[in-house]
This record gives C-alpha cells, structure tokens and sequence, in this order.
C-alpha cells in the first residue's frame, strides 16, 4: 500500500513539473546559444561554432562563413586557453529575425594569470533556422577580428 502512494505521488510531482515548464522563447533561445558558443570558443570547437554562423554569412567588412572560419581558426586554435566572459547581451526580435548587441571580455593564458585579453563590443544580425539561430552579418568593434 505505502509503496502504491510512494509510486502514485511520484507519477502526480511527475506530471505537475512537465505541465509546469515554460517553452524557451526566442530570447531565451538566443541567450543559451550564445552561452553554447561561448564554452565552443573555450573548447576549441570551431566545426561547432560555424554550425550557428549562416551559410548565407556577409558582414561590411567582406567576410563570407569560410572567412569567418579561417578568423576563428587563426585566433583560437593557435592560443594556449581562451576565456571568454559575455556581458550585457540585448536583444531585438522581430519575428524570425534578430539583432543582437553584446560585450565580450576574452583573455589568454598559459597559467592562472591572463598574458592577454581583448574587449569586444559585438552586434549581431540573426535569422530563426528552425532548430537554432543562426548569424547572418556581424560587426565588431575594439580589436582587428571578431577573436
């Protein structure tokens, strides 16, 4: 008997907590993307990074998806550790297209303490691709590239 109240409370806090979650808006979306790429920075993990940069990519500078690629393979790959800090992300939505505003704080090391670090303000236009947003044009200002 106490085992059939332990499993019928179990099934009911079940039930009550999956019809209690909240579906991400886009801004939340957006924000936990951004986190993701961050630790992909961090990581190494360029193919992941390039998975949220549009196959249609332009920015005013010239840069294409396979450009944007070779920045980041320049300016990660070849560093001992990246940190990277984001601060104030603002976002603009409109539908299924986005702008995004935010600061990144990147530094590298070798050890504890940081032998580098960069300042960058970021702007970000994006597009909703169905399972992700993905990054159409971006515009960087306070260092030479984007990392």
């Amino acid at each position: 008997m106490m085992r059939q109240i332990i499993l019928i409370g179990f099934w009911c806090l079940l039930f009550i907590s999956n019809a209690c979650k909240k579906e991400s808006g886009p801004e939340e979306r957006i924000m936990e993307e951004f986190y993701r790429i961050k630790e992909y920075v961090q990581q190494k993990k360029i193919g992941k990074i390039m998975d949220y940069i549009s196959s249609d990519y332009k920015d005013i500078y010239g840069n294409s998806k396979d450009s944007i690629k070779a920045i980041l393979i320049q300016n990660i790959l070849f560093r001992n550790s990246i940190n990277v800090v984001i601060r104030d992300l603002d976002l603009k939505i409109d539908g299924g297209r986005a702008e995004v505003a935010l600061k990144l704080f990147l530094s590298e090391s070798s050890g504890i303490i940081p032998e580098n670090a960069d300042f960058i303000l970021l702007k970000c236009k994006m597009i909703d691709a169905g399972d992700k947003w993905v990054i159409i044009s971006a515009q960087w200002e306070g260092h030479q590239s984007p990392f």
